[in-house]
């Protein structure tokens, strides 16, 4: 019988973001903070943020999966009866522009440092989410040899999608049983990595392996 590897031995990896490179709680916090703060010098502007709650709210739904980030918006928009670019723009700004300059607060160092140290080694970092993540990437200062997103042509579904498991160890050139997907929610980046055979590991044990391991090395 094969020894289990651990989940640092591995030659590629696939990380999801939210929530995998940095903690979401205290970032949501900070966003809270912020957008009440945004609320009360601008009150004609609350619907702006009422927005970004709905468009989040969708975002969870099954029947609207594959719908790109920007067609989410629209669809919103369309419900609402308001315009394609407003709801886009406030999509824009307080999902994706604003949470930037906070990531690095929020980031998971010891993860961040195990990307690196693991890219050093020669092992393939792939990245995997359901939102943009090219900008949220360079605020945390990540590099990846791959980075895969839900509204990627090929992908075009939100997790977890076969055919979008499928086209990333294609784009890989692995084996899925090579490649250790590290993720924080089981429904989705366990689901997603189970539909292939790929190992996965939640990011919370992870975590507690490179703290095991940094003990070993002591």
């Amino acid at each position: 019988m094969r020894e289990a590897k651990a989940p640092t031995d591995y030659a590629a990896y696939l990380f999801d973001v939210d929530g995998t490179l940095y903690a979401q709680r205290p970032l949501r916090l900070r966003m809270a903070v912020r957008m009440a703060a945004f609320a009360l010098r601008h009150p004609g502007k609350l619907g702006d943020l009422r927005l970004v709650m709905q468009y989040r709210r969708l975002r969870e739904q099954d029947d609207l999966r594959e719908l790109s980030t920007e067609a989410l918006a629209d669809a919103l928009a369309d419900r609402r009866g308001l315009p394609h670019d407003r709801v886009r723009a406030a999509v824009q700004r307080w999902l994706f522009a604003e949470p930037l300059a906070l990531l690095p607060r929020c980031a998971y160092r010891d993860v961040l440092e195990f990307l690196q140290t693991a890219a050093a080694r020669g092992a393939v970092v792939a990245i995997y989410s359901d939102y943009p993540a090219a900008d949220k990437l360079v605020a945390l200062g990540v590099r990846a040899d791959f980075v895969f997103c839900a509204d990627d042509p090929q992908i075009a579904a939100q997790k977890p999608d076969r055919r979008a498991m499928a086209h990333i160890l294609t784009t890989l050139g692995l084996p899925a049983d090579g490649v250790l997907y590290v993720g924080d929610r089981a429904e989705k980046d366990g689901r997603a990595a189970a539909l292939i055979g790929m190992p996965y590991c939640d990011v919370v044990e992870f975590r507690a392996a490179l703290r095991a391991q940094k003990g070993t090395e002591r």
